[in-house]
């Protein structure tokens, strides 16, 4: 019986949702509602919701591209990682982890992680199973959490100090990828673009393979964390994107080329050096790790400067030196919004520089290129 349950499984992909496992062991499967008047049941029922047609959409590997994509045959259509897909519209390619909602099912499509063979036939795919569901108790779960929504579910280095000798590394790394995939999870009914942003980040950040591991027991039946799955969703999405600012343009770069911050300032004694500081504090220390923030010696937050804010009391009056949680957080969305249209800015600019950098052959000559001038408007 063990040497039976070891066994790989013979799967081209797999769709993997709560309680819900499908191997994909054809080219080609249909996804609909179970109960068919006619007797007939697609390849894949999700159930019973009159949200789901009887044969609501198609799964089927393009031999021209050399992918898996999915096709609509409803009209109430379907969401491929957040974007609304009809039934008129073209297939949609799909890449191993993208997230797929009909009705009110959600599931990941994966690809295997080791394959043989060639083709379509005779593929060998393992799909690992974690053996480490049991090894977290309620405690440590509780724990780890508060960790990852302070410092962000790859910052490795805080979250293995955090966890202690008691688990390796690579539990540790498949507790964190296990518990965002949980709250995408609880994040798609109520806000799929948040979850698709949550996806994309978590495929773009994680090794090879890690999107086949399903969300773990311990998460499965988590009250606290359905009721905050949002929330802590957005959370995880402001800390990669503060990380992944400071990391690529430095810590005191990475305001450069950004326009002033829209919105009222969380102080009046707050500058645009407290917005690049609260970053690289953030960064640093984590979300919400005021004292550690404050009392860096190279951030203007130190108690030196401390010492000269306390003469300037908030708008309340209140004596305090340092804003409310409620004006941070809106400060860092504020700082965030601009970051992203500093972003697109320099991508249009990246692009007009590629597209005036073509070259085609000057008519009449033999083969000389010619430089083309891009008009900006």
């Amino acid at each position: 019986k063990k040497a039976a349950m070891s066994a790989p499984v013979m799967a081209c992909a797999k769709l993997l949702g709560n309680g819900f496992v499908h191997y994909m062991q054809k080219a080609a499967i249909t996804l609909g509602r179970s109960g068919g008047q006619d007797g007939k049941e697609p390849d894949v029922p999700l159930g019973k919701s009159m949200k789901i047609s009887r044969s609501h959409a198609k799964i089927a590997f393009c031999r021209e591209s050399g992918r898996y994509e999915i096709i609509c045959l409803s009209k109430n259509g379907l969401f491929v990682d957040g974007r609304f897909v009809s039934c008129y519209y073209l297939p949609v390619p799909l890449d191993s982890g993208s997230l797929i909602q009909i009705g009110d099912k959600l599931f990941y499509f994966l690809l295997p992680i080791r394959a043989s063979g060639s083709g379509m036939e005779n593929i060998e795919v393992t799909f690992p199973k974690l053996k480490i569901s049991t090894s977290w108790d309620a405690k440590e779960r509780t724990k780890m959490v508060c960790a990852i929504l302070t410092h962000g579910f790859d910052s490795w280095k805080e979250l293995n100090k955090i966890a202690g000798k008691s688990h390796s590394l690579e539990a540790v790394k498949a507790l964190s990828h296990a518990f965002v995939a949980t709250v995408i999870h609880h994040t798609g009914v109520k806000d799929a673009e948040v979850a698709s942003s949550l996806s994309k980040m978590l495929r773009e950040s994680q090794p090879a393979g890690v999107a086949s591991y399903g969300p773990l027991k311990i998460f499965s039946r988590w009250p606290k964390l359905e009721g905050m799955a949002v929330a802590w969703a957005r959370r995880l999405l402001l800390l990669h994107r503060i990380r992944k600012a400071v990391t690529t343009y430095g810590e005191r770069a990475v305001l450069d080329g950004v326009d002033a911050i829209s919105g009222d300032s969380p102080a009046p004694w707050w500058t645009r050096t407290h917005d690049v500081d609260l970053l690289r504090g953030i960064s640093r220390h984590g979300f919400g790790n005021t004292t550690a923030i404050r009392n860096d010696p190279e951030l203007c937050f130190s108690p030196m400067d401390n010492a000269k804010l306390e003469s300037t009391p908030l708008p309340d009056d209140t004596g305090k030196p340092w804003p409310t949680s409620e004006a941070i957080g809106r400060r860092l969305r504020n700082i965030l919004r601009a970051l992203t249209l500093r972003n697109a800015k320099y991508n249009r600019k990246s692009r007009r520089r590629r597209v005036a950098s073509l070259t085609i052959p000057a008519n009449g000559s033999s083969g000389q290129p010619k430089r083309l001038k891009q008009e900006t408007r």
